[in-house]
């Protein structure tokens, strides 16, 4: 594999950072749209709640990787009324989190770093895997 430049992980680490503070926003929206759709939405919606608290996690590890302290502009993701259309986005957003985290454990070369990349990519698989069973229940109930 190739060498990767110091410059070149850190806008990869910047991204992703990004990514992560995006997805907040998309968790939270979750949340809300769970409450407001469905009778005992509340429960699931603190399970999404959980969910963008780690990704402020995901967050903070990664600037603390890239030894930033701030100065990330995240995108806000406005999730819309369609609780099915979120999780749709969630799913896609998470599978390509995977991949990404992926290709980064990969790149990154202290034992310690590869080890925190790897408990993100197991928690952003948890995310995938509800997010998807979710999905499925809500479009079935809709058949």
């Amino acid at each position: 594999m190739a060498e990767i430049s110091d410059i070149e992980l850190n806008e990869v680490l910047d991204g992703l950072i990004n990514e992560e503070f995006s997805d907040i926003s998309i968790y939270t929206g979750e949340a809300v749209l769970f409450t407001d759709k469905l009778v005992g939405g509340n429960r699931i919606a603190e399970t999404f709640s959980a969910f963008a608290r780690e990704e402020m996690e995901h967050a903070r590890a990664l600037m603390k990787l890239a030894g930033r302290t701030g100065g990330i502009r995240a995108r806000n993701i406005a999730v819309g009324s369609s609780l099915r259309q979120c999780l749709a986005m969630h799913v896609k957003r998470e599978a390509v989190a995977v991949t990404l985290y992926k290709r980064l454990s990969t790149i990154l070369t202290e034992p310690d770093h590869k080890l925190i990349i790897k408990g993100i990519i197991a928690q952003e698989a948890e995310h995938l895997r509800t997010a998807k069973d979710y999905l499925l229940k809500i479009q079935a109930a809709n058949k």
